[in-house]
């Protein structure tokens, strides 16, 4: 893992990150990252800024001089998909220099649910988004918030869009309302899980007690959701494998299987305190 910036300057309504510090962001020069890009031996870094993908001239200069230092490594990083449809030509560079994809806050496919978040792009910018990097083979992690008012429309929506914009990956998240927040004083009432369980608050959890059915139930939902993607969707196993090579898949899917035993055991556990 390795950090080339600290902070970051979005003001995203669900996130705390960004009150941790302060909305400052602090960049390390690019000769320092190159250096110390150098020094490791992995050949697979995963950049764990914020957001990586925020400056252009940055981002050239990067670019630029890993080219000019010869270092041959894999990379993936976080990136806004508003940036991505602004800056093909640098995804399409940084797909030269060995990035393999990014991770991406594609948030909602319900543009209420965008604007609230204060996100300025659509369900279909996300699309957009995941046909430019298919075009340079950059793989696409999405991150999906699953608010507590979805219904099983919502949710047959969702399976729908993440087919439609044929993500390689996703991961479908509870909505977890944060202290300082403006969701924590609208939802502070429901919450039905201890505060301090620490645990619970790791954003797999439901910590807010859903709207249209039992805790139980919308976990069956995102449990559905997430075999629909991964069993009939788009993940296309076979270019994984091609790609990363079939250890890294294999430990991949071993984790896929853990997360479903995970779900299996909070649908268990909360159907037995279910109203």
């Amino acid at each position: 893992m390795l950090r080339t910036s600290y902070g970051c300057p979005y003001k995203c309504s669900f996130c705390i990150r960004w009150q941790i510090s302060g909305g400052h962001l602090i960049l390390l020069p690019i000769d320092e990252i190159i250096e110390e890009i150098s020094e490791i031996q992995e050949s697979n870094i995963f950049i764990i800024d914020d957001n990586f993908l925020m400056n252009p001239a940055r981002l050239e200069e990067f670019i630029t001089k890993i080219k000019e230092s010869g270092i041959k490594k894999r990379f993936l990083s976080y990136a806004r998909i508003d940036f991505i449809l602004e800056n093909e030509d640098i995804i399409r560079k940084l797909s030269e220099i060995g990035f393999t994809g990014f991770l991406i806050g594609v948030e909602s496919h319900r543009i209420k649910d965008l604007k609230e978040y204060g996100k300025s792009f659509t369900p279909d910018d996300a699309i957009k988004a995941s046909e430019i990097l298919k075009k340079y083979d950059l793989d696409f992690f999405a991150s999906i918030i699953v608010k507590p008012d979805m219904t099983r429309t919502d949710f047959s929506d969702l399976k729908r869009f993440l087919k439609k914009a044929r993500f390689d990956f996703v991961n479908i998240q509870p909505y977890i309302p944060f202290r300082k927040t403006p969701q924590y004083e609208t939802m502070k009432d429901r919450i039905f899980v201890d505060e301090k369980d620490y645990v619970k608050w790791d954003f797999s959890h439901q910590v807010v007690r859903p709207d249209h059915m039992t805790p139980s139930q919308f976990y069956i939902q995102i449990l559905l959701t997430y075999l629909d993607f991964y069993w009939t969707g788009t993940s296309r196993p076979i270019h994984k494998i091609r790609k990363y090579g079939l250890e890294v898949c294999m430990s991949t899917y071993a984790k896929s299987f853990k997360l479903l035993l995970r779900y299996i055991n909070m649908i268990w556990d909360t159907y037995l305190h279910d109203d």
